[in-house]
């Protein structure tokens, strides 16, 4: 049996890509389906890649002659094949989203995210393939992890196990640059595309330490060989992991300040974890995939969420973040956690379930009903660990139960996890404590007792600025062309309960027309329970609103020292944070940390 398709991009301009399938059997081939993925793996939304494919033909094997295609369903084209045991399929693809999920072709540079170009031959996904690649004579470069047996320098030729392998694989032409370095003598490869100057060696460094702080979590690495396939732009983020890659989109403002810059490493250090949770620790459902239609699983926040935690944590270990550094990162996470009512919604099971159909189609309602696996995963993360570390009194933690689930499943025999028996590796490491986390956070909607949690390292949650007082309405505002208009609407705050909608405009405060700024200024210059008119327009007409202001919420908290701790406690910092306890923590003043997959920025200057 053949399988081999050929990739080319001949007009960048067009932002086109042009694919063939050669296919070939011992056996007539009848009726069979090519099948376009519906999503790629790693982004639970369904993204409809068939959408972008023109000129889908098919022809008989050596005669070359025309094969009659049916389109069956919107991803599905039927080749008639008839007697025939060898046929060709053609196609192009229009490539020009800038996404991590899909594919993009310039007149500099292309990407190629293979679920997003690739058909599959139904019933033959797990058989192995070849990849040849063509690009543009100037473009002299192509970088992908698939592993290369032959071919030219103009078409270098790569091969796959399966299906799975070659879309879990993304393809980078043009004249990237391309670095390298060993870590436990396994070759990393850094293929940077950007139009901007910047330091590409020290972040090359950086990527090593990242790499080297991962592995040594897990203690083997389980690939050949990876690959960084890395875009800086003026205006981009994203990331997505792949068995031996990644894919990241980094805006080149993250280079322009050392503060930025650091934060920035975090997404790759997201997505080289991942190398390990989820593409080999894995919910049971996570592979092999069935790319038709939704996976459901409810343990997004075990291979996001806990990722999210991790990202953080190894770039403390690698001494790119200080303490404070990473103690302010959790203390943003918290402050989801806490401030708004969307927890009261979803626990993290139930975020992670209904991901295909809330999360990756961000409304305004968010803030009150979507509370996102990744931060809610983060949290856990951090309770969990804290949580090991006292049970076992300093012998355990995460990292330890994230080894043994791993020798368990994937080093065992290729199995992924299910949810019973996570729980129970953790329960067993953190005991009641972890039970309760499970019970009230994982399947519950309640709120956990973090200072609790972070007391067992030495430390406390309080409000960031104590005693800040003011008026509350429980809205936020767009300013488009001098009006304002309503946006979002926090459950249980007073702009709910006057009435006041999203979409409405405002126009005036206590009968004084108003911009967002002095709109803002005004609320939070009144007593609690102030009692106050606005003037809105709902669809054009004038109505007056009476709303009673709340008190201002806290809304960001700082993770601080206890004024003392005891020899465990001090410990666990230590064990943890990697620094002693009697070291004081020092934080910068500066901007809250935006959150980085959250529709909403907790911000007291942008809730009113």
């Amino acid at each position: 049996m053949t399988i081999k398709y050929t990739l080319k991009v001949e007009k960048p301009n067009t932002h086109y890509v042009s694919v063939e399938l050669w296919v070939e059997t011992a056996k007539s081939m009848g009726k069979t389906n090519f099948t376009m993925p519906v999503w790629t793996p790693g982004s639970y939304a369904v993204k409809d890649f068939s959408k972008n494919v023109v000129d889908f033909e098919a022809y008989s094997g050596k005669e070359g002659s025309p094969l009659k295609v049916e389109k069956t369903a919107k991803n599905v084209w039927c080749v008639d094949a008839g007697e025939k045991v060898s046929l060709l399929v053609r196609y192009r693809v229009y490539a020009f989203e800038y996404t991590v999920e899909t594919s993009y072709v310039d007149t500099e540079h292309a990407v190629v995210n293979g679920a997003s170009v690739f058909v599959y031959w139904e019933g033959h996904e797990r058989e192995p393939l070849q990849l040849e690649v063509r690009g543009p004579p100037t473009w002299r470069r192509v970088t992908t992890s698939l592993k290369r047996v032959g071919g030219t320098d103009d078409a270098p030729l790569f091969e796959a196990p399966d299906y799975d392998t070659l879309v879990d694989s993304p393809i980078q032409l043009g004249n990237q640059d391309v670095f390298e370095f060993s870590v436990r003598d396994v070759p990393h490869q850094v293929s940077v595309y950007s139009p901007f100057s910047f330091d590409k060696s020290k972040f090359v460094d950086h990527l090593k330490l990242i790499v080297d702080k991962a592995v040594s979590i897990w203690g083997q690495i389980p690939y050949d060989r990876y690959v960084f396939i890395v875009e800086v732009l003026g205006d981009a983020r994203g990331g997505l992991e792949h068995l031996s890659s990644t894919h990241c989109l980094t805006s080149i403002v993250n280079f322009y300040s050392e503060e930025d810059y650091r934060r920035g490493l975090a997404l790759y250090s997201h997505e080289f974890f991942h190398a390990w949770n989820v593409k080999r620790l894995r919910p049971a459902v996570l592979g092999p995939f069935d790319y038709s239609k939704e996976v459901y699983t409810k343990s997004l926040w075990i291979a996001e969420g806990l990722t999210d935690y991790y990202d953080d944590l190894i770039l403390r270990r690698a001494g790119i973040y200080g303490p404070e550094d990473y103690l302010e990162r959790l203390a943003n996470a918290l402050n989801q956690m806490i401030s708004l009512p969307n927890r009261k919604y979803q626990s993290a099971e139930e975020s992670s379930f209904d991901s295909w159909i809330k999360f990756y189609r961000l409304e305004e309602t968010d803030p009150n009903t979507v509370m996102s696996y990744y931060t809610q995963g983060a949290v856990i993360g951090a309770c969990l660990d804290l949580a090991i570390r006292r049970h076992s009194e300093r012998k355990l933690s995460l990292d330890d139960v994230l080894r043994r689930v791993y020798q368990e499943t994937y080093l065992k025999n290729g199995s992924g996890y299910t949810d019973e028996y996570f729980e129970y590796v953790c329960t067993e490491a953190g005991g009641r404590d972890a039970e309760e986390i499970f019970r009230k956070r994982v399947r519950g909607r309640e709120d956990l007792e973090y200072s609790k949690y972070l007391s067992y390292a030495g430390l406390r949650l309080a409000p960031k600025n104590p005693g800040e007082s003011g008026g509350f309405a429980g809205i936020v505002v767009d300013e488009n062309n001098g009006r304002i208009i309503v946006n979002q609407v926090l459950e249980g705050y007073g702009a709910q309960n006057s009435g006041l909608g999203v979409g409405d405009e405002i126009i005036g405060f206590n009968g004084l027309r108003v911009d967002a700024q002095r709109l803002a200024g005004l609320v939070r210059a009144q007593t609690p329970g102030s009692r106050c008119t606005l003037l809105i327009s709902e669809r054009d007409a004038l109505k007056s609103v009476e709303l009673v202001l709340d008190p201002l919420p806290v809304f960001e908290y700082r993770i601080f020292k206890l004024e003392a701790a005891d020899e465990s406690q001090k410990g666990i910092y230590l064990d943890w944070m990697g620094e002693s306890w009697d070291k004081p923590l020092v934080y910068k003043e500066r901007k809250l940390v935006k959150p980085r997959r959250d529709s909403f920025q907790l911000d007291g200057f942008k809730y009113i």
